[in-house]
């Protein structure tokens, strides 16, 4: 089958000719086969439902995912695969690479372009002789992914989800990567993999209060009078104290990050509020 999808060529040992078909089949097998990191570069990027299924396996492996690409040029929800993104608004290059092998050619990983384009590349296979080629692309992919372009800060979370700080999600977007139990909105949230969102606004009448450092947050109304310890208010409870539950603050639907219960929760006025401080 390698045949078919590639040409070796007799001079540079390692080297194959890829044509479109060949670059898409050979995606897929450097990702299946990385153990240890993949680093796509691209500027444009909307990864195929079968690609993205490879890298989030991958990516819950513990195989590190680094994506170099033009943010305002980004087609796809990135936020279950990858490590980190980084922002480079001159990028041109085209480079797949995994500690294994590289693809260097004209395809974006963009569905329209594996599916509509004529495209061509050349499939570079590590043979671990120093200064190789697959070395001399190895050291311009790191280069990239050191940057020169802006580097988003990302949540650094177990769970890897990649959102990005200061950019603003909706509420379909959010429930594809954490799948709330509740569905519909509310202040408070958990995902099915044990994390909670928090959602606050600005303009909201339950307004958190900022005391040395720490962000107040109100806590859920459950109903008239006191507000119960029950809910969202009672997972936020079980969160003090407990280092294992990863938290999330959205302002606005716009992200924050992570945050942790800093110290005990309290009640005031028959409301509950919990200091929240920023995760390093």
């Amino acid at each position: 089958m390698l045949g078919f999808f590639s040409k070796k060529s007799e001079q540079l040992g390692g080297v194959s000719f890829l044509t479109t078909q060949g670059m898409s089949y050979h995606l897929e097998e450097m990702f299946l086969q990385a153990e240890k990191h993949i680093v796509i570069i691209a500027p444009y990027i909307q990864i195929h439902k079968k690609l993205k299924l490879i890298l989030a396996e991958k990516a819950a492996q513990g195989v590190k995912i680094v994506v170099v690409c033009r943010m305002k040029d980004l087609k796809d929800d990135l936020g279950s695969i990858t490590t980190s993104i980084i922002d480079n608004p001159r990028l041109h290059a085209k480079c797949y690479l995994t500690e294994k092998s590289a693809v260097i050619g004209s395809l974006n990983l963009y569905d329209f372009s594996q599916i509509n384009n004529d495209e061509m590349g050349v499939l570079i296979e590590n043979a671990g002789m120093g200064c190789s080629l697959y070395g001399q692309v190895e050291a311009e992919a790191r280069r990239l992914t050191k940057g020169e372009g802006h580097a988003p800060q990302l949540a650094q979370n177990p769970q890897g989800h990649g959102l990005v700080e200061g950019t603003k999600y909706n509420l379909k977007e959010l429930d594809a990567v954490f799948d709330f139990d509740y569905k519909k909105m509310s202040g408070i949230k958990r995902g099915k993999s044990g994390e909670i969102v928090l959602f606050s606004s600005s303009t909201s009448k339950y307004a958190n209060q900022f005391e040395n450092g720490e962000l107040h947050y109100q806590g859920q109304n459950t109903g008239p009078g006191a507000q119960k310890l029950i809910y969202g208010n009672k997972d936020l409870y079980e969160a003090y104290g407990n280092d294992k539950t990863t938290i999330h603050l959205f302002t606005d639907f716009i992200y924050n990050g992570c945050v942790y219960v800093a110290s005990k929760p309290y009640t005031k006025d028959g409301v509950w509020f919990f200091p929240l401080s920023k995760r390093q």
